[in-house]
């Protein structure tokens, strides 16, 4: 008897389980702060966001800040584990409707598209724009 495994596969899907579990918490923060980002890759970098991935297309130069949402013992942003650093986190902030918020992770990997969607409440009055 033959047991084929696939390790690989197996690293590639713990991988996109924590990308999506990262795109999901930073969905809630900005659901939390309506108003506070503006589309764009997540980090603190003023140049260089522009990402062109299969799952993203981002010209905007810079990144979408959001460390001032954070509380202070933690400045750092969820980044990719594979791609991302706190200055360009490998996450996109998209606005699909006037009333929704998606979070994408660029650098999935294999064909899955990970984002988490949601919608904004027009009743929390909590904006700190960036």
């Amino acid at each position: 008897m033959y047991v084929l495994a696939d390790p690989l596969g197996t690293l590639r899907q713990a991988r996109n389980e924590h990308r999506l579990r990262t795109a999901t918490e930073l969905l809630t923060l900005l659901q939390n702060n309506p108003g506070a980002a503006q589309a764009g890759q997540l980090g603190t970098a003023t140049e260089g966001c522009q990402v062109s991935s299969d799952f993203c297309q981002i010209d905007t130069p810079s990144c979408a800040n959001l460390t001032k949402l954070l509380p202070l013992a933690e400045q750092t942003l969820p980044a990719d584990m594979s791609w991302g650093t706190n200055a360009r986190t490998g996450f996109a902030i998209s606005f699909p409707t006037a009333e929704t918020i998606a979070v994408t992770a660029c650098y999935s990997e294999g064909t899955e598209k990970i984002v988490a969607e949601g919608e904004v409440d027009p009743t929390n009055n909590n904006e700190n724009p960036l």
